[in-house]
């Protein structure tokens, strides 16, 4: 799985600010934005863009995939 940080409504063939590839069975994942950076999340499995939310909690945030 990789989730990858974007500016705000780039497309999805531009350059990520950060992403990272996930192991099966990984949760635990560092991102690093700019805080002046408005940004989205993208996940995206073998198959392509993966359906998923995202909730902040101050620097954390969470990534549920929709499955």
């Amino acid at each position: 799985m990789l989730i990858a940080a974007y500016n705000r409504n780039e497309p999805v063939t531009a350059i990520p600010l950060d992403q990272v590839m996930l192991r099966e069975g990984e949760q635990n994942f560092r991102l690093w934005i700019p805080a002046s950076a408005e940004h989205e999340i993208r996940v995206f499995d073998g198959r392509g863009l993966v359906q998923s939310a995202t909730e902040s909690d101050g620097d954390k945030l969470l990534v549920r995939i929709d499955r």
